[in-house]
């Protein structure tokens, strides 16, 4: 593995966007990311570092990669004391290169969707309004789109149930449904957390794409306080769901509940709690899907200790 020492790492945080040779900026992300990973490398230099070598990525493929690591590195990474900090610097420095990247290119399209992913202040949140309502230029905001900026926005309280209905009026196909019950989900209250969490877990009707998109709706990392009520619930009932559904069922239910966001010590007992407790006996491939979202919780914790 390659490793970088502290000069390297400032060097990185102030110019690896001044790389020219794609190969050699590729190979500087990817150690990055392992370094963060192996807890050699803070969340908070993660971001900076990314901060400074985004505005000279032009593959957009690389883009869509980096992203979903920044928002790794923000919501599972970084310290509880950091985490809003970073993602605010974060959705700026996106919010810039989405005005400085060329109309109606790929890039645009990406940076858009990144920043609606991890817009935190009211004034970003405004401009992923601006955003859906198409007043940027080239930005080309089809119904996925749409549907994706609708979510940012219930999901960080700026949107009323009007407007959910009056999006599912817009497009009133089975995608549209399907997006249409991933908002009423993505609702920062107790109640439609609690409705989506009853109707995924103990409603057999609903189909598994139903399933699918309300748990991406109710699981949302700004929502850590109201998914907190659900971590004894959900070990409470994982063991009775795997023996009485079927695996494509269990498995979403089991992978997609399971408290990502709320990392802690506490967690991580309760998850131990299970397995040598009420799940000792369980089938292997349930224990295996637990243990493997346990050593994802082992690694974020020591993660986050060496973001001071």
């Amino acid at each position: 593995k390659i490793r970088f020492d502290e000069k390297s790492i400032s060097t990185l945080k102030s110019s690896l966007g001044k790389l020219e040779d794609q190969l050699a900026r590729t190979l500087c992300w990817a150690a990055a990311w392992d370094m963060l990973r192996d807890a050699e490398l803070s969340a908070s230099d993660f971001v900076d570092i990314a901060i400074a070598g985004l505005p000279g990525e032009v593959d957009v493929t690389m883009v869509t990669t980096l992203g979903n690591q920044l928002s790794g590195a923000v919501e599972i990474y970084a310290s509880d004391k950091n985490r809003d900090g970073l993602r605010e610097k974060l959705a700026a420095e996106l919010s810039r290169l989405l005005d400085s990247a060329k109309p109606g290119s790929d890039l645009q399209l990406q940076y858009a969707r990144l920043f609606a992913n991890l817009a935190s202040t009211a004034e970003q949140g405004k401009r992923i309004r601006e955003l859906m309502d198409g007043q940027l230029a080239g930005l080309v905001v089809d119904v996925d789109l749409r549907w994706q900026f609708l979510t940012a926005l219930v999901e960080r309280g700026l949107a009323t149930m009007n407007d959910v209905d009056s999006e599912l009026q817009r497009d009133n196909t089975l995608t549209g449904k399907l997006s249409y019950e991933r908002c009423l989900a993505a609702f920062p209250t107790k109640e439609a957390k609690e409705k989506a969490f009853v109707k995924t877990t103990a409603d057999d009707s609903i189909s598994n794409w139903s399933r699918l998109y309300t748990l991406q709706g109710m699981v949302r990392p700004l929502h850590r306080e109201l998914l907190a009520e659900y971590i004894d619930r959900y070990f409470a009932l994982i063991l009775d769901t795997y023996n009485s559904k079927s695996y494509e069922v269990s498995q979403k239910i089991v992978d997609l509940l399971f408290p990502v966001y709320n990392i802690s010590q506490s967690t991580l007992d309760k998850t131990n709690a299970w397995l040598n407790g009420v799940g000792k006996d369980a089938h292997p491939t349930l224990r295996r899907h637990v243990i493997q979202a346990k050593e994802s919780m082992e690694r974020a914790i020591r993660v986050r200790a060496v973001d001071r």
